[in-house]
């Protein structure tokens, strides 16, 4: 990524906080956490992440709905998890319960996705044995709402087996990760 598609993001995002759409301005703030992320700018990521969820939480305030929350609070989780900084599980719960409050019980995907966050969060910050079996049971309902060859299979199994490897199960971790790559190719059909 180039300086000139983070000065385009930086645009974007005045534009839209000229407009007021904070859904939005927390969008362009992840995207952009991201890319700093990818840019090896940990900090920066990290910051981003953060003034997304205020940015999403704006948005709310002013009578929007929670789902930009949601993404935001994700976002921040993954990059605190990615960088090792503590404090990951309270944005994962946050997440996940503002999916239950957003989603109920219907089989949806970001609600999915919040769970496996904290579940995620929970491996390494909380009770890792509980994460892990949390993670391991969404496998079933991932499958059911996607089908076995969707990314998020692939992206949920390489979460099992790194729970399984901080709890130390050296098999289940490459059991999991075994998985992990056979979806890969099983989607790829046969191409590198």
């Amino acid at each position: 990524p180039s300086d000139a598609s983070t000065g385009q993001k930086t645009l974007a995002e005045q534009s839209l906080r000229q407009l007021g759409n904070m859904a939005a301005v927390a969008n362009v703030l992840c995207a952009r956490s991201e890319l700093r992320r990818d840019q090896g700018h940990h900090d920066a990521a990290l910051a981003m992440a953060g003034q997304a969820v205020t940015a999403a939480e704006a948005h709310a305030a002013g009578g929007g709905d929670q789902r930009p929350v949601i993404e935001a609070l994700m976002v921040q989780v993954e990059m605190m998890l990615y960088v090792h900084r503590p404090g990951a599980l309270h944005p994962a719960q946050r997440a996940r319960d503002l999916a239950r409050a957003v989603y109920g019980e219907r089989l949806h995907d970001r609600a999915l996705e919040a769970q496996r966050c904290h579940a995620l969060a929970q491996v390494w910050e909380g009770d890792a044995e509980a994460g892990l079996a949390t993670l391991k049971s969404l496998l079933v309902q991932r499958r059911r709402l996607t089908g076995e060859r969707h990314h998020s299979v692939s992206s949920l199994q390489l979460s099992i087996g790194l729970g399984a490897e901080s709890v130390g199960d050296v098999v289940g971790a490459i059991e999991a990760f075994r998985e992990m790559l056979r979806l890969a190719r099983a989607r790829s059909d046969g191409q590198p």
